[in-house]
């Protein structure tokens, strides 16, 4: 089969991976997992409204389950008078909190600014069980059934895709196996991180501050973007290559090479065995010939006395008696 790409028809095969194909898994994999989470949100409860800012949310739930923090923010703007001038104060407030992953801290951080300079900045860690003033979300489930969705969902398509699509013809070694493994995984990477990228601006809540409470022009929640394009890669990338490896060991792989692809060593193995089996034959054959040898001589000796015995019969006298 020819590994050369034709970059116009994704649907080619490379190495026997359709690029389509995995491309198309990836984005399922997305999909499929934040339809789990919808699933989740509206079977537990009290259900969810099928409205945008709770499909949002569903949203960032599912990068939660991919380590990704949600990130809120609200700027206050204030004008304060000081000594018959007037100053701008402008108060930014962060919070980054994870509802499965470390869920038991939030990260603040606070920056005031004067006049556009930055006057004072704070960063403090609250407990989930004393947030102030903040509203964290309740959980149905333990933490860990929320990470296993991605995990399973990236593992299982990725097997699926493996198992069904990818060939394994020309497959000569682990080493074939394990490089469409990891193209599979490659390509099934590509598709979940374009909507990932995707998600970073579709999930967004602007105008509302879901921790605080708060809501304003300068207010949003949002998953944190560096680690969701970070774990975006991550995720699929090692889960997805991990199924495709198993669905291809699931097809039992066999390994049948011509006697040009074997190897000096394995060369010069079959030739010492056959030269072993030439020697054993050789062996036998001196075996037997000995052995006829040695009954031929016992014959001769046990045929010795017998024509002795006839001689000694023949030259005796005869003896006529009146």
């Amino acid at each position: 089969m020819s590994d050369i790409i034709d970059f116009n028809k994704l649907g080619d095969r490379f190495r026997g991976v359709p690029l389509l194909g995995g491309l198309l898994g990836g984005i399922l994999s997305f999909i499929t997992g934040y339809l789990a989470f919808l699933g989740l949100a509206a079977g537990t409860g009290d259900g969810i409204d099928l409205e945008a800012q709770s499909l949002r949310q569903v949203g960032q739930f599912f990068y939660n389950s991919l380590l990704v923090p949600t990130h809120e923010q609200t700027t206050q703007v204030f004008e304060n008078e000081a000594q018959g001038e007037t100053v701008v104060q402008e108060t930014i407030r962060d919070i980054w909190y994870n509802p499965f992953f470390e869920s038991g801290t939030v990260d603040v951080e606070t920056s005031t600014y004067l006049d556009g300079n930055l006057y004072n900045e704070q960063s403090q860690t609250l407990t989930a069980e004393n947030p102030g003033s903040l509203t964290l979300p309740e959980l149905t489930f333990p933490d860990i059934v929320y990470l296993a969705i991605p995990v399973v969902v990236l593992l299982g398509i990725g097997f699926l895709l493996a198992y069904r699509f990818v060939s394994l013809e020309g497959a000569q070694s682990w080493d074939d196996i394990l490089t469409r493994s990891l193209i599979t995984g490659g390509t099934m990477t590509l598709g979940f991180a374009l909507l990932v990228l995707a998600g970073l601006f579709l999930f967004v809540i602007d105008g509302v501050a879901l921790f605080s409470g708060l809501s304003g022009e300068d207010v949003f929640t949002r998953p944190e973007r560096v680690p969701a394009l970070m774990f975006g890669l991550a995720y699929p990338a090692v889960c997805s290559s991990v199924g495709a490896f198993l669905g291809l060991v699931a097809q039992r792989p066999s390994f049948d090479r011509d006697e040009h692809d074997r190897t000096p060593d394995e060369a010069t193995e079959t030739e010492s065995a056959i030269d072993g089996g030439g020697s054993h034959d050789d062996s036998i054959t001196q075996d037997r010939t000995h052995s006829e040898e040695s009954d031929s001589e016992e014959s001769d000796r046990e045929a010795e006395p017998a024509a002795q015995s006839a001689s000694t019969t023949d030259s005796a006298p005869s003896t006529d008696r009146h």
